[in-house]
């Protein structure tokens, strides 16, 4: 998906985006609801017509990308765990609320790849030494990862040249993934094999919500505040079908 441009500001609590290269009438993709200094995103992919998607692969993953400070490395989530989850390896991970660091949720595969993942997450809490930082609540639920590395660290293209993970570069941040779905592992025949279609993400229509609020001293656990349901607002642009 592209990078998201302010396009204009709606009627407040709403500020409307869009990307800077979608063509008029495509409508908003990004919605965002501030209430108090937190906020909802409400994010729609509009693929476009068929005729420019048709033969294109399964999307890998459907969401957001940011980094952190390495200082926000005390990690909390209620959700499956604790080891990584995917959509078609999870039965075996229970529910709870569990913490962990950025170093322990990357998995050292003999070649380093996609880690890390955790499913059906209520809501996951990035926290510096003194309480502060940032939480994600799913609305409901939401896939996550936060690991010291790039993505194009685990996987620079069709030429590898990061065999192992002491190949990967030192990096004083934390990579964090806020997904939406991410496609299956597969492998069922033990090799080589594609996830199942009920796993996968085909190109089509999709919407999805996310909360952020700021964490510290005071402000409150993130389970009551992931709880915390915003007013809605009478006025405000609505999602356009695109045409």
């Amino acid at each position: 998906m592209a990078s998201p441009g302010i396009a204009r500001q709606a009627p407040q609590p709403y500020l409307a985006l869009r990307p800077e290269d979608a063509p008029a009438g495509d409508g908003e993709q990004v919605r965002l609801l501030v209430s108090g200094k937190s906020l909802e995103l409400h994010l729609k992919l509009l693929p476009g017509m068929p005729e420019r998607t048709a033969g294109l692969p399964d999307i890998p993953r459907l969401g957001l990308r940011l980094t952190l400070p390495a200082e926000f490395g005390a990690v909390e989530w209620f959700g499956r765990g604790p080891q990584e989850t995917y959509v078609d390896r999870k039965s075996g991970a229970a529910i709870g609320r569990y913490v962990s660091t950025p170093a322990e949720l990357y998995h050292p595969y003999v070649r380093p790849q996609e880690t890390g993942n955790r499913t059906d997450t209520r809501w996951v809490a990035f926290r510096d030494s003194a309480g502060y930082g940032l939480l994600a609540a799913g609305m409901p639920r939401l896939d996550w990862s936060a690991i010291p590395y790039l993505t194009e660290d685990l996987d620079e293209g069709p030429v590898k040249t990061g065999r192992h993970t002491f190949d990967l570069p030192d990096r004083d941040l934390i990579a964090v993934h806020l997904d939406h779905r991410q496609l299956g592992v597969g492998g069922d025949n033990s090799w080589g094999a594609q996830a199942l279609e009920k796993y996968r993400i085909p190109i089509e229509t999709a919407s999805w919500s996310i909360r952020l609020a700021p964490l510290g001293p005071g402000l409150g656990d993130p389970m009551e505040l992931s709880r915390i349901e915003f007013p809605q607002p009478s006025t405000g642009r609505q999602f356009k079908e695109p045409r």
